[in-house]
């Protein structure tokens, strides 16, 4: 495999589309005066669509305009618009009605001039990631513990696994709603926020945006990056000061020849190893995402005794608030995105489990912590009596998407109320043969859910977390 030359990619500044937005909202809320009630709120979102939320003090309702493209039920539809609604009670009243009425009339109501420009913005918002808005209630409308806000789809790796290629829209290119994301997101509830991409790092604005989420109140302000530009100490610490203080970065092999290779950036491992010391050294979460490929396949063990022996902090006060090492998770190349076209690197799970099993049973020996994810991990039954590292079995809800399935044999599993099943495309190249029940009857159970909780899964550090999930059944 011929390696590309070690990309200088330039720094990425976000679009500023603000004056979009303003001059849209102004368009179709040109007939307002003339409304029969005017609320006393207005707020306009972009995400997933155009969403309006009008509210008073006793009324409230939620309109999405949306593209045709999305091919979704709609109210009623204008044009290449589709329009949707969401009361709180889920049944509108009079003022919501008129609401809703005055939002079509806005919509036909569009100048001819700009009809054609006001498609290409609106298939533009639908393609941006759907808005979290809060209900009065303030449950929660989207499923997660933590917003996750994606900063355009640039990145210096090649990664043929890499999901956010061709799988997803480049979902926020503006500033404007990046910063309504963050409001909204602490509205909703959310006390932590990660900044993912693409490579988010290469962001001109990032320092800018953490400090945000800083100011408002995020507890928790992740990143998820490649980690080539943290390799350099003062734009690590850049980052920490602004509120940084945890990070998920991807390091695929204890191997240089190999962790290239996937990456496709000639040298790119020693930068890589660089700014995993720099953050521990700044004395924030690190976690390190092995995404399980042909190539690194049988690579689990010899990457956690790495970790071990290149990672450790030595300040005890920091092993005790920190952790003494990095957080492993052992995730799996899927057939999303450009995985999809990559299926020559997709592994068998069969021959994945009994190298993440070894890697697991060390990781005990040596107080290194080790966890399987939700969706980008393996399916617990490859590994039943492993349970407590799976952390899809401990979360409160199950994510359903239709990129996955279940099997006739899933039916019988103990973790089948917890599990999310597995990817389609996985079972259209390998079968379905490879998954076998977990059953209750051979003594397999969902593990306790305490082991999912943060104090344990994030701050505590590695070797209690680890005696702890040893005594969980």
């Amino acid at each position: 495999m011929s390696l590309q030359v070690k990309d200088k990619m330039s720094e990425l500044k976000l679009r500023k589309r603000g004056g979009e937005k303003s001059k849209w909202r102004k368009v179709l809320l040109a007939d307002m005066e003339n409304w029969e009630t005017i609320p006393t709120d207005i707020q306009m979102l972009v995400g997933g669509g155009v969403i309006f939320v009008f509210s008073t003090e006793t009324n409230r309702l939620i309109i999405e305009l949306m593209h045709v493209s999305e091919e979704k039920p709609a109210l009623f539809t204008v044009g290449d618009c589709l329009v949707r609604f969401l009361a709180d009670d889920n049944e509108m009243t009079d003022v919501e009605h008129g609401w809703l009425e005055n939002m079509r009339r806005g919509l036909e109501n569009i100048p001819p001039d700009v009809k054609e420009e006001w498609h290409s913005y609106l298939e533009w918002a639908t393609l941006q990631m759907k808005r979290t808005v809060a209900k009065l209630s303030e449950n929660r409308t989207t499923q997660g513990e933590e917003l996750l806000i994606r900063l355009l789809e640039p990145c210096q790796a090649r990664c043929s696994f890499c999901i956010c290629r061709s799988a997803q829209p480049d979902m926020v290119s503006s500033s404007e709603d990046i910063e309504e994301r963050l409001v909204d997101g602490k509205k909703a509830g959310y006390k932590a926020v990660v900044f993912t991409g693409g490579e988010p790092t290469l962001i001109r604005d990032l320092p800018q945006l953490l400090k945000r989420a800083k100011e408002l109140g995020y507890k928790k302000i992740g990143l998820q990056s490649n980690g080539i530009k943290l390799a350099k100490y003062e734009y690590a610490k850049e980052l920490v000061d602004a509120g940084l203080n945890y990070v998920l970065q991807s390091l695929h092999s204890h191997d240089p020849v190999t962790h290239e290779s996937i990456f496709k950036i000639e040298g790119c491992f020693d930068d890589c190893v660089q700014s995993v010391k720099n953050l521990m050294d700044l004395n924030i979460i690190v976690a390190l995402n092995y995404v399980t490929t042909k190539q690194n396949v049988n690579g689990h063990e010899d990457f956690v005794r790495f970790v071990h022996k290149s990672f450790g902090r030595k300040n005890m006060l920091r092993v005790l608030l920190r952790g003494s090492h990095p957080t492993i998770t052992f995730s799996s190349m899927s057939p999303q995105g450009w995985g999809e076209k990559n299926l020559q690197d997709l592994p068998q799970l069969s021959a994945v489990a009994p190298s993440v099993k070894r890697a697991i049973d060390t990781s005990r020996k040596l107080g290194v912590q080790v966890r399987i994810p939700g969706l980008c991990g393996f399916p617990a039954c490859f590994l039943p009596d492993r349970a407590p590292y799976f952390d899809e079995l401990m979360e409160r809800e199950v994510v359903s998407i239709d990129a996955r399935q279940y099997f006739p044999q899933c039916d019988m599993c103990a973790f089948r109320n917890k599990c999310s099943g597995y990817w389609k495309g996985y079972a259209g190249h390998f079968g379905a043969s490879e998954f076998i029940p977990a059953r209750p009857e051979d003594g397999f159970k969902l593990p306790d859910a305490r082991a999912h909780n943060p104090l344990f899964s994030e701050f505590l550090p590695a070797r209690i977390f680890q005696k702890i999930m040893d005594r969980i059944p």
